[in-house]
């Protein structure tokens, strides 16, 4: 449900000029000198000047966005009315190199911890002599 009021609230927070005001927050808050001046000197808080303007989002933008997601979403709810793939070249190529590691590992603990340091192990060795 909170997908659906924030895919609902795009296209109206498009509307809104906040990046300008996130930008001018950004530039007031790692604004230095201003902060050292007050924590040091106690001195009044001066306000940098804002931010260059910026490009706000536009409302075709946004429906776009929208539309985007909706048809993701559609594709993902109808995926499971379609009969699977009967096989992938990429299953094909990899299908062999992956039997053998079926074949190296067979689910014991001890073998998820001999993985989680030869996997580290070889990738140092080539980073080292590599």
């Amino acid at each position: 449900m909170p997908i659906v009021v924030l895919l609902a609230a795009d296209p109206l927070l498009g509307l809104l000029p906040v990046e300008a005001a996130i930008r001018q927050a950004a530039a007031t808050f790692t604004g230095t000198a201003p902060l050292t001046n007050i924590a040091l000197d106690g001195a009044a808080w001066v306000a940098p000047p804002s931010a260059a303007p910026v490009n706000e989002k536009s409302m075709a933008e946004s429906i776009l966005g929208l539309c985007v997601a909706l048809v993701v979403a559609a594709l993902q709810l109808a995926r499971g009315h379609f009969p699977p793939p009967s096989g992938h070249v990429s299953d094909r190529l990899s299908g062999p190199a992956f039997g053998l590691l079926d074949r190296l590992h067979n689910g014991i603990v001890g073998d998820y911890v001999a993985w989680l340091l030869f996997g580290p192990v070889v990738f140092g060795g080539a980073l080292a002599f590599g």
